[in-house]
């Protein structure tokens, strides 16, 4: 059975598999579908929160 997260977990998720990515290869080799893979989730749920790859890194 599938456990739905809160909003604000979900968000978290996505903020902490974008951050090890970054660390890990840089923003621009990381992909939206190599966060949404290490997260778990379908592709459509990540622009769900946050429309664009820019929205996830603030320099």
């Amino acid at each position: 059975m599938r456990v739905s997260k809160r909003p604000e977990e979900r968000r978290e998720e996505f903020l902490d598999a974008a951050q090890a990515l970054f660390y890990e290869q840089g923003v621009e080799a990381t992909s939206i579908q190599q966060i949404v893979k290490r997260v778990g989730v379908a592709q459509g749920l990540y622009y769900y929160y946050f429309h664009s790859k820019k929205k996830l890194w603030k320099p």
